[in-house]
């Protein structure tokens, strides 16, 4: 029979659930089910196929479908580093590329990238990038060298990464910085101002 996925990788069949591949999600695809085994198609391509649970409320899972849905998920979190990198800093696409051709690590690259950005800020961050990429030394650790060399000549003091929980929620989280002088007025009168 004609069926389709909710927003997730399984097709509701018999009070059971049962895994597609997630590029499969919210598509119509054929259901076709024996006494034995339940068949997941495409056209006339098989899709997935599991033995027949009479059961109910069993979730049944091909482990390549899961796997499959990980790597989805892995390589679309790179893909918003990246253009979250690049939409901060217009040196950092020049940079990836190089990073590429020269066979590199993408998605480590881009996680030290977005931790530089976080610490040191987007202005600083793309000025890093450029001379990087002038001196061709395409790594973040060449650009973190950069960074450190110049916060030093500044008299500036160290950046101080925040440790967070690995819960992608809060890992993910993006938060706008604020201009910092509002509280330095405050510290000069003693907190007065506004009373």
């Amino acid at each position: 029979k004609p069926i389709k996925s909710g927003k997730t990788p399984y097709i509701r069949y018999d009070r059971n659930d049962y895994s597609i591949p997630h590029t499969h999600v919210q598509k119509p695809i054929t259901l076709v089910a024996s006494d034995t085994v339940v068949r997941l198609l495409d056209g006339s391509n098989e899709i997935a196929r599991h033995d027949r649970s009479y059961d109910a409320k069993r979730q049944l899972e091909d482990p390549t479908h899961l796997e499959q849905l990980a790597e989805h998920k892995r390589r679309s979190r790179e893909l918003r580093g990246r253009n979250r990198a690049i939409a901060a800093c217009p040196a950092a696409r020049p940079f990836l590329e190089n990073i590429a051709l020269h066979g590199g690590h993408l998605g480590g690259t881009t996680a030290r990238l977005l931790r530089l950005l976080d610490q040191y800020g987007p202005t600083a961050l793309d000025a890093a990038l450029v001379e990087a990429h002038e001196r061709a030394a395409f790594s973040a650790h060449s650009v973190a060298h950069i960074l450190e060399q110049r916060r030093r000549a500044d008299g500036e003091l160290p950046p101080i990464e925040a440790v967070l929980s690995n819960d992608p929620r809060v890992r993910d989280t993006i938060v706008t910085p604020h201009a910092l002088g509002d509280y330095d007025v405050l510290a000069k009168d003693g907190g007065r101002s506004g009373d």
